[in-house]
């Protein structure tokens, strides 16, 4: 999720999407438990609305 959030942050629309997809790859391989993994799915669904903005400018 770290490069995702970093991409974005950045502006970098073509590395935010790339990181994007790694990363729901990921949170789709693992269990959905605990604390730290509804943050990381937070953080994901963040960046997801995020790059639905950066890709409408």
């Amino acid at each position: 999720m770290q490069g995702e959030v970093t991409a974005a942050a950045a502006g970098d629309l073509d590395a935010t999407m790339v990181a994007h997809e790694a990363a729901g790859r990921l949170l789709a391989m693992m269990p959905d438990t605990g604390d730290d993994m509804a943050a990381a799915r937070a953080a994901h669904m963040a960046v997801a609305k995020l790059l639905r903005a950066m890709k409408r400018r």
